[in-house]
């Protein structure tokens, strides 16, 4: 394993180099009134910049790297949790996450350098996010979930459908099977709102349907 160090990713890159840019203008103006502190951080963030950095894999590296790359992301998805289990939080989920994270904080660290040093040209800022892999499938049960969440399935000829579709994604002919950013996407907004309706409801009476009784009773009156 090779040695693990803390690289620089491709927005913290730009933004140093945009420093520097920034800094040698600065020289070239008559009015600078501290030269010598502008050369000394131009030559920090050089220093930064040079240490830092990620470094290709020579051509004899490539592939040795690559095959490290997919072991370590394999076994970090052994018991992610799932990117449902972490926005809703069901019973278990907490340990789960935990569990996983101390089981692959030496692993996450070389995925990330490795990642890092094959792209090193990438201006992906997300090139080592992990997140990007979090799975999909639950393996807790989400009956008990602190936040609450419906799913619904139904057919694309149904007008409730086409209302739905259009509500969300604009006008248009909805596909008969969504894609899984729109799943998602539709997920979180009915995640949303059944976040906002429990929050609506103490004691399991909703606040205006209370206020409105009391109006009508006191008609009566």
């Amino acid at each position: 394993m090779e040695a693990v160090t803390n690289l620089l990713r491709p927005n913290q890159r730009e933004e140093l180099i945009n420093d520097k840019k920034s800094l040698e203008h600065s020289l070239r103006e008559p009015g600078i009134t501290d030269r010598g502190a502008a050369v000394k951080k131009i030559r920090q963030v050089e220093y930064q910049l040079e240490t830092q950095s990620p470094k290709p894999y020579a051509e004899t590296e490539i592939d040795t790297a690559v095959r490290r790359e997919k072991s370590l992301k394999q076994k970090m998805l052994e018991g992610m949790p799932s990117q449902e289990e972490m926005r809703k939080s069901p019973p278990g989920a907490v340990g789960k996450h935990q569990a996983w994270e101390t089981a692959n904080k030496t692993r996450l660290l070389e995925w990330k350098h490795i990642q890092l040093r094959l792209n090193s040209e990438s201006s992906d800022p997300d090139i080592a996010n992990f997140e990007r892999f979090r799975p999909t499938v639950n393996t807790l049960n989400l009956d008990n979930a602190v936040i609450p969440g419906s799913q619904y399935f139904m057919s694309p000829q149904t007008t409730q459908y086409q209302e739905g579709y259009e509500r969300i994604f604009g006008h248009g002919e909805p596909l008969a099977e969504l894609t899984d950013e729109q799943v998602e996407e539709l997920q979180v907004k009915i995640d949303e709102r059944a976040v906002r309706q429990a929050s609506d409801k103490p004691n399991g009476k909703t606040k205006p349907r209370a206020k409105r009784m009391r109006r009508k009773s006191a008609k009566k009156e």
